[in-house]
Order: C-alpha cells, then structure tokens, then sequence
C-alpha cells in the first residue's frame, strides 16, 4: 500500500484559518488523484457531510464511497451524500465489509483525534485490496504539529499497521 501525508499549511500565524479551510468542502486535491470513470470502491475515516465523496460519486471517480464519521450530526447528513455511512468510534462501528472490499483508504483529521491511531489503521487496513492506496491528510504547521505526526513517525505507524510505505509525499498547500 502506498501513503501519503498532506499539510494543510506551514505557516503558524494563519494555522487554524487554513487547517479550517483545508478541511471545509470537497477535497479537491483527493478528488485530483481518482480517476474520471473509475469503479474504484473508497473508504474514508472522517467523512464529515459527505462533500468529497459525494462529488467523486458525481464526477464518475468511484463508484462506491463509505464513510466513517465519529460525528452523528455530520454522519446523518453524509447519508444523503455518499454510498453508506457508519456513524460512531472507527474501532468500534459495525463496519459490514469483507477484507479487501476496498481500493483506497483516505484518513483526514479524524486519525489526529481517535486515541489509538495504530488500532484503528490495523482495523481498516486490512479492508483494502492488495496493491490498494492509503492517504492520509492532515493539517499541520512548523509552530503547531499534530503530535505524532512528523513524517518518521507517520512512516512507523504505516509500518506496524501492516502497511509497505512506498512513499511519503508533504504537500504545502
């Protein structure tokens, strides 16, 4: 499986107006990444209202997206918006799925708030195909990092998940 880290913004001034912004709306830069016409199956923790999986739905990306959202709230909106949403903890949430019935996992902000990062990737790893993709995305500046998220430790819990990192990206948006 391939990963990937994304920073919303290394600028500590404006850090939470970014971090904000970068997690509003339909994650244009994952959406950039699927392929138009695909019958690609995703999976994403933290799925909010459902905006970037909804609009991957409508642009032909994928033709199937779960979310898991820890939000009830937000979980009861993205119903209207994407393929299933299972509402509650990501270790324990009734998750219907067979291993390997996805393709892509992406894991925004909601890995940075679940107590045991590790446990919940070992849940969910094992969900996605072979040869399948992980991303993770996450908002974090040189002032403010997401603790225990620096690209060594973002490699070692990728590892003791069971996951072959082949890449580490850091995108400055």
């Amino acid at each position: 499986l391939w990963a990937m880290t994304a920073p919303a913004s290394t600028l500590s001034d404006s850090f939470r107006r970014t971090a904000s912004s970068f997690f509003a709306g339909a994650r244009r830069d994952w959406l950039d990444l699927l392929p138009i016409g695909s019958d690609l199956a995703v999976l994403e923790l933290g799925c909010g209202s459902g905006a970037t999986g909804a609009s991957a739905l409508r642009e032909r990306r994928c033709a199937q997206w779960v979310g898991i959202e820890p939000n009830p709230a937000l979980a009861a909106e993205a119903l209207y918006a994407l393929t299933d949403v299972h509402a509650g903890d990501p270790l324990t949430v009734e998750l219907p799925y067979a291993a390997k019935a996805f393709d892509i996992l992406f894991c925004g902000e909601a890995l940075t708030r679940v107590k045991d990062r590790g446990a919940v990737l070992r849940r969910l790893v094992p969900l996605i195909r072979g040869g399948g993709e992980v991303f993770i995305a996450l908002a974090v500046s040189d002032d403010e990092p997401s603790p225990g998220f620096t690209g060594d430790a973002i490699r070692k819990l990728l590892k003791r998940a069971g996951l072959k990192v082949e890449d580490i990206d850091i995108w400055e948006l």
